[in-house]
């Protein structure tokens, strides 16, 4: 991705994982939005299994998130916990003017990307349409790479996160560690031990980031979607 950066040209990024597409007959939209004030455009996107194209549920938190911004105009969510660089367009000038890169790790390297270029945007918006799909398979780095070194990959990239959002004034948005945290239990005591050292050295605790609140509403989004339901094309 850095290597691709270095050599982009044009005026707007667009970011795409080698399994995942766009939809033909939706991808012209995007050139409605070519002189866009905005740094950064996110667009609605679906899912499929990539072996079946059975419909899937990976990316639903994205059209909670805009469905909020679409209702309240708040974009906080978007820009501080879209992770991802899928579903966007980032314009280049942003990347370039801040020397904006991303982590040179395992998994998770795209992370602090998507939070640094939130934060630095002067302006986001929305396409109200599903543009991208984004597949789903359990050998994926995603849901596949869950052995010790990628879980602790990703649990220091969620704190490196958690750090930059303390820093900026946005601790709200910071990213839950338990999840990674408990993942890294497993491995024994002494995977406990690092965990809860590596917290307390960045001055947190595997609760940190953790909402209950926001726990039972993306669960209740995941299970009953159509109770947030937001009217899009």
């Amino acid at each position: 991705r850095n290597v691709g950066l270095e050599h982009a040209k044009g005026k707007w990024l667009l970011f795409a994982d080698a399994d995942d597409f766009f939809h033909i007959d939706k991808f012209q939209i995007l050139d409605q939005f070519q002189q866009s004030s905005s740094d950064i455009i996110y667009m609605r996107v679906d899912s499929v299994y990539s072996d079946t194209l059975e419909k899937a549920k990976r990316g639903r938190y994205i059209d909670l998130w805009i469905n909020s911004y679409l209702k309240t105009n708040d974009d906080s969510e978007l820009r501080y916990r879209c992770y991802v660089t899928w579903g966007k367009m980032i314009k280049k000038s942003l990347v370039d003017k801040y020397n904006l890169r991303f982590d040179e790790t395992y998994v998770a390297n795209d992370m602090m990307f998507s939070i640094k270029t939130g934060f630095c945007a002067n302006e986001v918006s929305v396409i109200n349409e599903i543009i991208y799909c984004v597949t789903m398979r359990y050998d994926s780095l995603t849901y596949g790479s869950t052995g010790y070194s990628a879980s602790l990959c990703r649990y220091k990239v969620a704190l490196n996160v958690n750090a930059f959002l303390r820093k900026i004034n946005k601790k709200q948005y910071q990213c839950s560690l338990i999840r990674q945290a408990l993942r890294l239990f497993k491995y024994g005591i002494k995977s406990f031990i690092e965990v809860m050292q590596l917290a307390k050295a960045a001055n947190m605790n595997i609760l940190t980031g953790f909402s209950l609140s926001r726990f039972i509403r993306s669960r209740l989004f995941s299970l009953y979607p159509s109770l947030f339901k937001f009217k899009h094309k």
